[in-house]
């Protein structure tokens, strides 16, 4: 007997060659937004993602409001034959939504302008991509994360000028020479810069090294055991195999939420970097940048517009649907759209319907069939 799931991928496989897709590559990708008209109210839309690859078909599916959220994936042929091992209300609802999207390809074939008008009337907004500037998030949401406010409207203003007026072009190098005292004069600067929060570790007796040694990641790679003040020991530890550590990490986080003060080695020289964007962290890092140019060390200071858009306000949140829950989703935007961070609507709770004018919410492409025109 023909297992129901398979008997309904294999008519699924046949209908997908009547809607024209989207080439990637060798990939040929459909997407599909559905409705059904039974089940629970917060149940009823649903996104259906295949791709084909080599004869091959593979299913996402996301029903945003149902079973958690939860992301099913099944590998299927051009019969429908699988390997889905899917809980029995998981397939009986998978086939209900195949069964649904089945219909809506008659619709597109008799009408694709129609269904398309339909699908962005109804579709709601917790299913959808859009943009909203942070600054709107800032006058709406009394209580929302200010890191200007934090760095201080004096030193938010230097930050912003020093960004503005700054030329980036370190091809060539500051040094001649790079040697681990002067990364540790580098570091001691970085941490007192931040000394109120980060006392508990660190006091002004302390030297870079200590410093570094209570605050770093801890992988370094043996770098604290060079001799300090050598020049040759530090390019001949730099030009060794390294793997896998972590010796630029002078404040611990993870893989975004760090703060890294590196050396590279230039053309005609070595430079020292600053890097620690992440909007949790980068009042950190501005009060680092501002010490050392206030110390007139020189430096690079990696994705400083990307912090100059953020402490202005002048960047854009990502809306993500809500099955993409969590802030680190802007590689699902371009980078004209400026998103760094982003949010569901359901996180903004009581303010999301202020919120909504402000939206400038994403295409959604049309479904056509083979010979529309």
């Amino acid at each position: 007997m023909t297992d129901p799931l398979e008997k309904e991928l294999n008519y699924f496989s046949s209908d997908l060659g009547k809607i024209r897709p989207r080439q990637d590559g060798k990939d040929r990708i459909w997407h599909f937004y559905t409705h059904l008209d039974k089940g629970p109210p917060r149940a009823r839309w649903h996104e259906l993602t295949i791709t084909e690859y080599e004869k091959k078909f593979y299913l996402s599916w996301c029903n945003f409001l149902f079973w958690s959220n939860k992301v099913i994936s099944v590998e299927f042929d051009s019969k429908g034959r699988t390997r889905a091992s899917l809980q029995e209300d998981e397939q009986a609802y998978l086939i209900n939504v195949l069964k649904a999207i089945r219909r809506d390809i008659v619709e597109i074939e008799k009408d694709w302008l129609g269904f398309y008008k339909d699908t962005l009337r109804k579709l709601p907004h917790s299913l959808r991509f859009g943009i909203v500037r942070r600054c709107v998030l800032w006058k709406i949401i009394k209580d929302m994360y200010r890191p200007d406010h934090l760095l201080g409207k004096t030193s938010t203003d230097k930050f912003v000028h020093f960004v503005q007026t700054q030329k980036w072009d370190e091809s060539e190098g500051h040094f001649t020479e790079m040697t681990l005292k002067t990364y540790y004069k580098y570091c001691r600067i970085a941490y007192l810069a931040n000394s109120s929060e980060y006392n508990k570790y660190i006091n002004r007796k302390m030297s870079g090294a200590e410093m570094y040694k209570r605050m770093a990641d801890g992988r370094n790679e043996g770098l604290t055991d060079i001799e300090s003040d050598s020049p040759k020991a530090f390019e001949n530890w730099y030009g060794s195999r390294r793997f896998g550590g972590h010796p630029w990490e002078i404040c611990r986080g993870g893989n975004s939420t760090h703060i890294d003060l590196g050396i590279i080695k230039r053309s005609k020289g070595w430079s020292i970097y600053l890097e620690g964007s992440s909007t949790s962290r980068m009042v950190e890092t501005a009060r680092m940048a501002l010490a050392f140019y206030q110390h007139r060390l020189p430096f690079e200071l990696h994705c400083a517009e990307k912090m100059r858009l953020k402490f202005l306000g002048d960047d854009n949140v990502g809306i993500t649907p809500t099955y993409l829950r969590g802030s680190y989703n802007y590689q699902e935007f371009t980078e004209a759209d400026k998103v760094f961070d982003c949010a569901c609507l359901d996180d903004f709770e009581e303010n999301r319907r202020r919120l909504l004018p402000f939206i400038s919410w994403k295409q959604i492409a049309p479904l056509l069939p083979w010979g529309f025109f």
